[in-house]
């Protein structure tokens, strides 16, 4: 299910998360969700977790469509002259919740296999489809660099926040690692190496943590998720590369570099 939409509000108060879940529109891999068939598929799905949990989900909500139970859906409406479907999702998760703040996750995915594809009339390079549905997940698929999305915070106040860039967390990782191997090295002075750290903190930080009075706690938590995350991201790299059977001798060859990354 790859269609992907942005989220459009965030309530901090209550944690939660409101957007588009699904809509009758094409997609990057050339389909389109059949409103009108599969309106039924999502009642049917958002009933079943009404009755399991005894009113209290009307669907269940994962983050990046993996094993990670993020939250609930507590809201779920069907407009029919738009052909979309729009939910309201309660994110219980702290991780989950964090990455919504900072717009590390930017909108809702739907998770499942396909009851029916088949050839749109109107436009024969689109395959329509009628989804089986498993869950909907909280994605950080890349959103259009000026998409935003309204927070309304504890004080009832609205701003308006930009979406993160991964391109843009990837340039920054690339120069605060160059720069902590330096400090490592002895080759950058404290003071200098702070400033990079303290960047990192405020690249993380987010405002419910400041309306709390607990800012610094949060930003060194989220700091120190993200540099786990990533170092164990090139645990799995390594371990995977291990694992690659050896080249014969005749195919290895001497390189030269002219210039090192860092």
């Amino acid at each position: 299910m790859p269609l992907f939409i942005p989220i459009t509000k965030v309530n901090v108060a209550q944690r939660l998360v409101y957007g588009t879940i699904s809509e009758e529109i094409p997609d990057k891999t050339g389909e389109i969700l059949d409103y009108e068939s599969s309106r039924p598929a999502f009642e049917e799905w958002s009933r079943r977790f009404h009755e399991a949990s005894g009113g209290k989900s009307l669907g269940n909500v994962r983050a990046m469509h993996g094993t990670i139970a993020a939250g609930k859906l507590t809201d779920i409406t069907f407009d029919d002259e738009h052909k979309r479907i729009e939910g309201v999702a309660k994110v219980v998760d702290e991780d989950a919740w964090q990455k919504v703040l900072e717009g590390v996750y930017t909108g809702f995915s739907i998770g499942g296999g396909y009851a029916k594809r088949w050839q749109d009339s109107e436009n024969p390079a689109l395959m329509r489809y009628t989804p089986t549905l498993s869950e909907v997940s909280l994605v950080d698929n890349p959103a259009v660099p000026t998409a935003t999305f309204s927070v309304i915070k504890i004080d009832g106040s609205a701003e308006q926040r930009s979406f993160f860039s991964k391109v843009q967390m990837q340039e920054f990782s690339v120069n605060t690692a160059c720069a902590m191997l330096d400090w490592l090295a002895d080759e950058m002075e404290d003071a200098d190496a702070l400033e990079h750290i303290h960047a990192l903190i405020a690249l993380l930080g987010t405002e419910s943590a400041e309306s709390s009075g607990n800012a610094e706690k949060i930003k060194l938590a989220g700091m120190h998720k993200y540099l786990q995350d990533t170092v164990q991201e090139l645990k799995d790299r390594i371990a995977k590369l291990e694992d690659m059977p050896a080249p014969a001798r005749g195919a290895l060859r001497s390189v030269q570099k002219a210039q090192d990354y860092c």
